[in-house]
């Protein structure tokens, strides 16, 4: 039997304003995505651990609707301080 495989769990918000526009950044390393980011160790608080990514990385305090979307992501090998980090990802709607 295969070992269990390790991975991150991370979040991502995608955040509409009043007009339907999402705001997307433009990571000089990784190009365009959106706010969010992995869960830290000791924070139980999956929520809590989004609100504060977004605080950290754009300054709003958002309001965390329903998951829409999974995916996984594996850091590509390099110079980044996430290489070769495997990412399974939830994206939830935000306003």
């Amino acid at each position: 039997m295969a070992e269990d495989k390790q991975f991150y769990v991370g979040q991502k918000a995608f955040i509409a304003n009043e007009k339907g526009e999402v705001l997307v950044l433009n990571d000089p390393v990784e190009g365009l995505d959106f706010p969010g980011g992995k869960i830290q160790e000791g924070e139980t608080n999956f929520m809590e651990s989004l609100k504060r990514e977004v605080r950290e990385e754009v300054g709003l305090e958002i309001e965390i609707g329903q998951p829409f979307a999974t995916w996984y992501n594996k850091f590509p090998e390099g110079e980044h301080r996430n290489a070769g980090k495997e990412v399974f990802l939830v994206g939830f709607k935000c306003k």
